[in-house]
């Protein structure tokens, strides 16, 4: 018998024949022998599929499993024991970085760089203009800035975008621990996309330089017209000092606002820090006291209030506290609500809808699973992140809202039954309620009222009384019957009107859209007045879809459980 490739010396002297009969020593057809199996071809592209539909390792195979359940009824357990025919997480997990690493490249190194450019590349060809750039210095300074078309609608269309915005960041999206920057708009379908940036460091000066490129790829008429350079009105962010710099620096037209929930929380956290040597006892009566100087609408009463604080004999007891509470006061045009009456926030005082939004992220886009590499977290934030904003406007779109009646934008009409309005010049209006006598002035095309709750452009039910008996079109509150301001939130998902006669009319009746007005909503920029009966389809005020929650009745358990 010749033996002419192996090298084993003792085949020449000692040659045999292995004979394989397959008869085992042990269980083959038991629970605990299948576990061992490797997954059919046929299951490998089931879950190449459920990946591919956005699902993490971890749901593919929850998924799967009902599936199996469902399909074999009370025979399941034969099946689901079997590893040929359910995987267990292990080879999901593996699966699933193997296929993404084929389509993202290498989890790093420069090859990942080197996918990335072309994905940018790639994004700003399919978009037909530069909607994302990319920097980097010395291999380790990465910074990404992204303006989608749909951010750049949102720029150009929702007024709110040139009066405020929320930033925020958070990080553990990718295996580099990469920070993403959220900057958002409110809206009728919440908070909207304005920018995202990507880096790894959050210092100041990598901050500023990535709000630099993303200067480079605004539009020109962004902010709602205000321009590049100057930024929103207003910005609220967390007591971050390298991101308010760099916003300092890069808007100098912006006004930084603390968000109100996290200087409670902070205050909060430092009475109960052990090493200020807070008693116990006195920790609820010095945070209620702090409370009442943040909550405080009068700027005359908040002086006359935080001296008497200062002074309090409780405070006198922990010099510590004194001492961050005279900080803060050198800081209260950035915390106090009394600083914040004549400014147009549109009721908002924190920037919880950038927390909720990244919470979306990481549950929605994400699924609680790291992104592979850069290239995958960039691809899922141009893709299945912008989808998610499309969807939640469809849904206002549609009148498929949840839980509208519960939205602080959704007033009953039942409550405005009381109120008598009255034209008095152009956009003003007088409103009376008849059961107090209360009168109030209302302005549609600011969408502001001279009532407690309007005064800072929130809705309020006077506004909405003026807009239901005068047939005003507005977007203070989301449209269930109000087809033009519906065209012009369409604008924000599409850019052209492409949508049937008729399409966005209420089933019990709405306020139409006059003949033309396809036309006007078509030319209009945010640089172009509309005439005068078409000026209140403007966006004139965010509208979101829950209820802002007031951070002055969170617990402290609250608080834990919302970070």
């Amino acid at each position: 018998m010749a033996m002419k490739r192996t090298k084993d010396k003792l085949l020449s002297t000692h040659p045999c024949v292995i004979s394989i009969n397959h008869d085992h020593n042990h269980a083959i057809f038991a629970a605990d022998a299948l576990r061992f199996r490797r997954p059919s071809p046929e299951v490998e592209e089931v879950f190449r599929i459920l990946f591919a539909k956005g699902h993490s390792p971890s749901s593919a195979l929850q998924s799967y499993k009902f599936d199996l359940q469902e399909q074999f009824g009370e025979q399941a357990f034969l099946v689901l024991s079997d590893r040929s025919k359910c995987p267990d997480i292990q080879w999901c997990y593996h699966r699933y970085y193997s296929i993404f690493q084929r389509k993202y490249g290498p989890p790093d190194g420069q090859e990942m760089i080197s996918s990335l450019k072309i994905f940018i590349d790639t994004y700003n060809k399919s978009c037909g203009s530069v909607c994302a750039k990319m920097e980097l210095e010395e291999d380790k300074d990465l910074i990404i800035a992204i303006c989608s078309p749909l951010m750049q609608r949102v720029h150009k269309y929702l007024q709110t975008s040139c009066e405020i915005a929320f930033m925020d960041s958070s990080g553990s999206m990718d295996r580099h621990n990469s920070r993403i920057f959220l900057l958002l708009a409110p809206s009728v379908a919440g908070a909207l996309p304005l920018a995202i940036l990507v880096m790894y460091s959050e210092t100041q000066v990598i901050i500023t330089r990535a709000l630099k490129l993303l200067q480079s790829i605004l539009p020109e008429d962004a902010f709602y017209g205000r321009g590049i350079e100057h930024g929103p009105g207003i910005i609220i962010t967390d007591d971050s000092h390298s991101e308010r710099n760099s916003l300092k620096d890069r808007f100098s037209g912006s006004r930084l606002l603390l968000c109100k929930f996290h200087v409670l929380q902070a205050f909060w956290r430092y009475i109960w820090d052990s090493s200020n040597h807070v008693q116990k006892e006195d920790r609820q009566e010095i945070y209620t006291l702090f409370k009442k100087l943040v909550n405080e609408p009068s700027q005359l009463q908040f002086e006359s209030l935080f001296t008497e604080v200062m002074s309090s004999p409780i405070l006198q007891k922990y010099p510590n506290v004194h001492k961050y509470l005279a900080k803060m006061r050198d800081r209260a045009g950035e915390w106090a609500m009394c600083h914040r009456a004549t400014l147009l926030t549109r009721g908002h005082d924190t920037n919880n809808y950038s927390k909720a939004n990244i919470r979306v992220l990481k549950e929605k886009v994400l699924m609680r699973v790291k992104a592979f590499n850069i290239a995958q977290l960039f691809d899922f934030l141009t893709t299945r992140f912008m989808t998610y904003f499309e969807q939640r406007i469809m849904s206002v779109l549609s009148n498929r809202t949840v839980n509208v009646s519960r939205s602080r934008y959704f007033i009953p009409e039942i409550q405005t039954d009381n109120l008598i309005v009255t034209h008095i010049s152009d956009d003003t209006y007088n409103v009376k309620n008849s059961t107090s006598g209360h009168e109030y002035a209302v302005n549609m095309l600011t969408g502001t009222c001279f009532c407690p709750i309007g005064s800072n452009g929130a809705p309020c039910k006077h506004q909405f009384a003026a807009a239901t008996k005068f047939n005003i079109s507005t977007s203070q509150f989301i449209p269930v019957t109000d087809a033009r301001a519906k065209l012009t939130l369409h604008k924000i998902l599409a850019d052209s009107i492409d949508v049937p006669e008729g399409w966005y009319d209420n089933l019990h009746g709405s306020r139409g859209v006059p003949e033309g007005w396809h036309d006007k909503l078509q030319g209009t920029t945010s640089t172009v007045a509309l005439s005068q009966e078409d000026d209140h389809t403007v966006m004139v005020d965010e509208l979101c879809l829950n209820k802002e929650d007031s951070c002055a009745e969170k617990t402290v358990k609250d608080w834990d459980r919302s970070e």
